[in-house]
């Protein structure tokens, strides 16, 4: 698992602000029958907040969906938003195992 750090930006009349906030993804390397030529095309994304990147390389990257697990308790929302540590010890088991989930259910 990796972490990957963004930002969202926050408006509001008076106030603009740009907030970090910290996700998980996995790179996986497809066999061959989905590479190259035969790879995906684009960026996809799923309905529950998943998205799927090609990379030049042919690496897929699969992250998102933490939307899920903040609306359940079993990600605090300050893990999320605010985050600027994206070291391993910032990996959230959870997220780990919906992500691994994910792709094995595929």
């Amino acid at each position: 698992m990796l972490l990957s750090e963004s930002f969202h930006l926050k408006f509001s009349s008076d106030n603009f602000s740009i907030q970090p906030f910290r996700g998980q993804c996995a790179t996986i390397t497809p066999p061959t029958t989905y590479s190259n030529d035969k790879g995906l095309r684009g960026t996809y994304n799923t309905h529950d907040g998943h998205y799927l990147v090609t990379t030049k390389e042919g690496q897929m990257v699969l992250g998102g969906g933490v939307r899920k697990y903040i609306k359940d308790g079993s990600v605090p929302l300050d893990w999320y938003t605010g985050a600027v540590d994206d070291s391993e010890a910032g990996i959230h088991p959870v997220l780990t195992k919906g992500t691994l989930l994910l792709i094995l259910s595929n």
